[in-house]
């Protein structure tokens, strides 16, 4: 059911794709991973407290860096920026390697107009989506990530040279088409930043996944 879910959520099939981590969790429920799952699809689809209802009960069952951010995230977006912050810096402590992470950070200390840690958190995030990339070359979403990276920590010059090392991003995943588009916004390119974020929509993007 979890991978179930996965595949209809890639697809931004979000409606079916809740209703199989819903049954994950009926089927498991102890499963801390099915809880976050189900919470990360409520949060998209705007039903923020459930989403922090589903988050704490999976750190409940097992503090995880997946928890902590999806739950930063949600009080992000209910404007609870202190909040936030303490979820997400769990969430780097539990699991450093993990460059997105360091990106949730990045974006809630921009969010709270703290520039120096903002430039920080996303210069961490470059240092560990580029050690992923050693390991694997053929990661377009990690190419993606790298580029926004570079754009945070001002090296918007090498930014738009990796867009084409992610090669055909009309295929990726509905979360690395929005850094693709926030890499044209970012780079003042809005036409094709707007045309990304259209084709987003189409595939099922929600609004609340934007703001």
């Amino acid at each position: 059911y979890n991978q179930l879910g996965f595949v209809l959520n890639a697809q931004g099939k979000y409606r079916d794709a809740i209703e199989a981590f819903r049954s994950a969790t009926l089927a498991n429920p102890r499963s801390s991973l099915a809880f976050n799952n189900l919470a990360g699809l409520q949060f998209k689809l705007g039903d923020l407290g459930q989403a922090k209802q589903n988050y704490r009960k999976s750190l409940e069952l097992s503090p995880n860096d997946l928890a902590y951010s999806g739950l930063g995230a949600t009080l992000q977006a209910e404007g609870n920026y202190n909040a936030a912050l303490v979820c997400h810096l769990k969430a780097v402590e539990i699991n450093p390697s993990d460059d997105t992470k360091w990106l949730d950070l990045g974006d809630c200390y921009e969010s709270m107009r703290k520039k120096k840690e903002a430039r920080n958190a996303y210069s961490r995030a470059k240092q560990e989506v580029e050690r992923a990339l050693q390991v694997d070359a053929s990661d377009a979403g990690a190419w993606l990530r790298l580029a926004l990276y570079k754009i945070k920590t001002d090296q918007a010059g090498d930014a738009l040279k990796l867009l084409n090392k992610a090669g055909n991003t009309e295929s990726l995943d509905l979360d690395s088409r929005v850094i693709q588009a926030r890499i044209y916004e970012e780079s003042g390119r809005c036409g094709e930043a707007l045309a990304t974020l259209q084709a987003c929509f189409a595939k099922g993007l929600t609004p609340i996944e934007i703001a």
